[in-house]
């Protein structure tokens, strides 16, 4: 049974940041098996000059999506790890956290950052999905070629 408006909870940030994640994730597999495929095609069509060419271009561009989500998932681990030390940073500190918890800055130091952060993981994040698309639509063009 679907729960009644006055029921739903937002995400808050930890559900944000796993759903960034999970869609990171999913771009990252996108691109790395558009880049496979690539150099599978690369291989099958050694013979035809034309399309080799074509190939490459498509090989470049996923490998550029992969390089946008390897550098937006990094983003993205920095926030939550940057969020984290807000958090514990805005709490009372507990023995344990002078053992091996070292915050060494304000708080709100670490929710700027954790934001700047998160701001580029969603940039990096649409390049890599242009990329993907992009390299997707050359591979289609490339087939109506054939």
């Amino acid at each position: 049974m679907p729960k009644k408006e006055s029921q739903l909870e937002p995400l808050g940030s930890r559900g944000f940041f796993e759903l960034c994640d999970s869609g990171l994730r999913m771009l990252g597999t996108a691109n790395a098996t558009g880049a496979i495929a690539a150099g599978a095609a690369f291989q099958a069509f050694a013979q035809n000059v034309e399309l080799q060419r074509t190939v490459k271009l498509v090989a470049v561009v996923f490998l550029f999506g992969i390089l946008a989500f390897a550098v937006a998932y990094m983003s993205l681990s920095t926030a939550k790890i940057q969020l984290e030390n807000f958090i514990t940073g805005s709490r009372e500190r507990l023995e344990w956290h002078e053992l091996f918890w070292i915050i060494k800055k304000e708080p709100n130091l670490y929710l700027r950052s954790s934001a700047r952060h998160g701001r580029a993981a969603i940039l990096l994040g649409g390049i890599s999905t242009c990329c993907f698309f992009v390299g997707l639509g050359l591979v289609i063009l490339m087939a109506i070629k054939l």
